[in-house]
Parts: structure tokens; C-alpha cells; sequence
């Protein structure tokens, strides 16, 4: 009996660990995103993860016109575009704008071999209006400049 259940228990914590790492899976169900009338091309692909739409961060920060500097022993990303700067590190729940501490829904992760970062945390931060269109997997991006 005893030998059951730590087969059971093996099990359950496999399947739960298998299930928490499936960022790493992408599929073809891409997100479009829309930047100001421009569609953006990820690669890898804008996913969703945990009700976030994640994304390249290299990519969405130049996008934007960003500086970007990444810091590979802290795994710290930090982005500069004229008064607006963003810390994030991989893995954690806490992120910067302009030193302000801002809790995150979803931490910036690695996921093959890219940092993937929380698109509309990215956005708003950069003073953009996001709009995702569940039915079309579109979020639509607009700025003020």
C-alpha cells in the first residue's frame, strides 16, 4: 500500500510540473499584435500564458524605440525611451517604472531561449492604450506620440 502511494504521489507531482512548464509550448494558434496600424512579428510568437499576453522583450522594447540593456548575471532587463525606464527580472513578480515598484500578473520568463515579457504591463508602462480582442487573438496597440 505504502508503494502505491508514493506512485500516486510521483505521478500527481509529474503531471503538475509537466502542466506549469507548458510556456515553453507554442503552437499555431498565433496572438496578433498591432502597433499603432502595424502588425508586429514576434519570434518566437506572442503567446498567451496565465491570461497574459507574453512576448519577445528585445522585440517590443525596440519597437517602441526603447534602449535596451540586458544584464545576463542578474537577469535583469532594463529599457530606457526618454523620462520612462523599466526594470524587470526574470522570474520575479516585481518590475520598475522609473523606480516605482509595480507587482506583476505574470513574471517575465525564459522560453526557448528568448526573455518573454507581459505585453500590456509593457504598454501602459510606455503610456500606450491596449486592446486584446479575444475572438480574434488581436490586441491592437495605439500611442500617444
Amino acid at each position: 500500500m505504502k508503494k502505491i502511494m508514493v506512485v500516486i504521489t510521483v505521478l500527481t507531482l509529474f503531471f503538475s510540473v509537466s502542466s506549469s512548464t507548458s510556456a515553453d509550448v507554442f503552437d499555431d494558434s498565433k496572438v496578433k499584435v498591432i502597433l499603432n496600424g502595424s502588425e508586429l512579428d514576434f519570434d518566437p510568437n506572442a503567446i498567451i500564458q496565465n491570461g497574459n499576453t507574453m512576448v519577445p522583450f528585445r522585440q517590443l522594447f525596440e519597437a517602441y524605440g526603447a534602449k535596451v540593456i540586458w544584464d545576463q548575471k542578474t537577469k535583469t532587463i532594463t529599457a530606457v525611451k526618454e523620462d520612462t525606464t523599466i526594470r524587470l527580472t526574470l522570474d520575479r513578480f516585481d518590475a520598475y517604472v522609473n523606480n516605482k515598484k509595480i507587482r506583476l500578473t505574470q513574471t517575465p520568463y525564459m522560453a526557448k531561449s528568448t526573455s518573454l515579457v507581459n505585453l500590456r504591463f509593457i504598454s501602459e508602462a510606455m503610456d500606450a492604450k491596449v486592446n486584446f480582442d479575444k475572438i480574434n487573438l488581436t490586441v491592437n496597440i495605439t500611442t500617444s506620440k
